[in-house]
């Protein structure tokens, strides 16, 4: 075959870009463009929209700003205290203070100790990403009120104490990477399928 002869690097793209073209339009969209954002929400026609709690992030009543031109920029990747609200007439800038999160486009965004991080999916865990020199690391929350901790094995131990089968899988040597294999066709991360108790 023609496979031996080339570079690993290109095989493994060669064979991952078959798979997401058979998988599908939106799994290819969904791998090239990092976005893993819930399912519910995909129908809002808002382009941006501002949540001023967890609440209204789950019932997509937060407050639909600007028109169809409209952008939310984030201002920092570290140390950030506002967003910019973009529109074709005007810019303007919002406090993290007083925000929960917000959306732009199809990216869903919670604000947490005035960081900001893009949520990735949601259920019984939900798992985060950084912005910035960040974007690669990974975070989670308990539920979408609590507080954010970076994504690793201890810090999973101390949040999920009562949950023994789940803290089981973790004493097994199961891999950070694995938990963070992400299913297109359900739209959740294998740590879901764990903490539900439907893992294979």
């Amino acid at each position: 075959m023609l496979y031996k002869f080339l570079p690993a690097k290109l095989t493994w793209l060669i064979v991952v870009t078959m798979l997401l073209l058979a998988l599908g339009n939106k799994a290819m969209a969904s791998f090239f463009a990092g976005n893993f954002s819930p399912v519910h929400g995909t129908d809002d026609q808002c382009v941006c929209r501002i949540y001023d709690s967890a609440y209204t992030y789950r019932t997509q009543q937060g407050e639909c700003i600007g028109d169809a031109n409209t952008k939310i920029h984030i201002t920092g990747f570290l140390s950030t205290s506002s967003i910019s609200m973009k529109t074709s007439e005007t810019k303007t800038k919002i406090s993290l203070d007083s925000i929960w999160g917000f959306k732009t486009g199809e990216y869903k965004f919670r604000v947490f100790n005035k960081q900001v991080y893009q949520i990735l999916a949601t259920g019984s865990i939900t798992i985060y990403r950084g912005i910035g020199k960040f974007y690669r690391k990974y975070y989670f929350s308990k539920n979408l009120d609590s507080t954010i901790y970076w994504f690793s094995k201890n810090n999973l131990r101390k949040t999920f104490t009562d949950d023994y089968n789940f803290l089981k899988e973790l004493d097994d040597g199961i891999k950070v990477h694995q938990l963070l294999l992400y299913d297109v066709c359900d739209e959740q991360f294998f740590i879901h399928r764990l903490l539900t108790g439907n893992s294979p």
